[in-house]
């Protein structure tokens, strides 16, 4: 199986369980921490579902956790990926068409408005929701990066747990979702010669090479890397230190969504691509959760190929 096709099937999955969420009730899915624990999970699937798709929100789903103070930051973020996803939407409509630069400009500024709210966003979390570098690691010596549990540079720990990681990359997948579009709209734009040499190129690359570092430092926390290094965690501080061995599939859906993402982009490095299936790989044996290796095959459209499309 392909990686589209296993996306596609992926997608058939995650409507599968967004069924058994609603056949479960609302009440009685948030009436437990594992439960809540299932409905986020959920949440951040479907979103991305719509993102990647180019599809709106289904309508009359409530996806929001009253009274849940913590789950504040993702409704927020849940809002501005629903509006990323419309965005999305209309980019590709205009994409297959026969846009004038006028509306492609627009379509750049309002890419660059989206990638602006979700900068907001990140600006100032509240506490429970920050991340902090407490590692660092060199090159290693072989070159080996497809068996290690870390790449070569910082590794972050998040102030609570994996959930949280989770929504921080769902907000990195929108901004690497709009910056690929501001770049598709550029190479449209019929007096651009070059459109690499473009302001809107160089802010776009720039947004994909930072937000494709800030993912990979996260990783091994998602997979349990500081469960077996509590000693490097500040004593006075309150973090989370991920499961040792996340046990359930719920627990690692959004890292096997983010290394698909991780694969297909042109921006990241030969080494970073190779370690990033390598991590796809120990999710697929160890977790037995064969779907991640599927999904980080090389048969998927990068941004070069989809240029050379429109």
């Amino acid at each position: 199986m392909g990686a589209a096709q296993g996306m596609v099937s992926w997608s058939y999955h995650v409507g599968g369980a967004i069924q058994l969420a609603k056949n479960i009730g609302r009440e009685k899915l948030l009436s437990t921490k594992y439960g809540q624990g299932m409905f986020s999970a959920l949440r951040l699937q479907m979103i991305i579902n719509c993102m990647s798709n180019a599809k709106d929100q289904k309508k009359g789903v409530n996806w929001r956790m009253h009274g849940t103070r913590e789950d504040t930051p993702a409704i927020d973020c849940q809002q501005l990926m629903t509006q990323i996803a419309s965005t999305r939407k209309v980019a590709e409509r205009l994409m297959a068409s026969s846009a004038n630069d006028v509306e492609l400009e627009n379509m750049i500024k309002r890419c660059q408005a989206d990638n602006a709210d979700l900068e907001q966003w990140a600006e100032n979390p509240p506490v429970s929701w920050k991340y902090t570098a407490l590692a660092w690691k060199t090159e290693a010596k072989d070159g080996d990066t497809a068996h290690s549990e870390v790449y070569q540079d910082r590794i972050d720990v998040y102030h609570q747990n994996c959930s949280i990681g989770a929504v921080w990359n769902m907000m990195r997948a929108g901004r690497i979702g709009l910056a690929l579009l501001m770049i598709r709209c550029a190479a449209r734009v019929s007096t651009v010669n070059d459109y690499c040499s473009t302001p809107t190129y160089a802010l776009a690359s720039q947004i994909c090479i930072g937000t494709i570092t800030e993912i990979i430092a996260g990783i091994p926390f998602g997979l349990g890397w500081f469960a077996q290094r509590r000693h490097l965690l500040p004593q006075k501080e309150q973090f989370g230190s991920g499961e040792a061995r996340p046990q359930k599939a719920i627990e690692v859906l959004p890292l096997i969504r983010i290394l698909a993402i991780l694969n297909v982009l042109d921006f990241v490095t030969h080494s970073q691509r190779w370690w990033a299936r390598g991590r796809a790989r120990h999710i697929a044996n160890e977790l037995g959760i064969k779907h991640a290796e599927t999904m980080s095959q090389s048969d998927e459209e990068r941004l070069s190929m989809v240029i050379l499309r429109d």
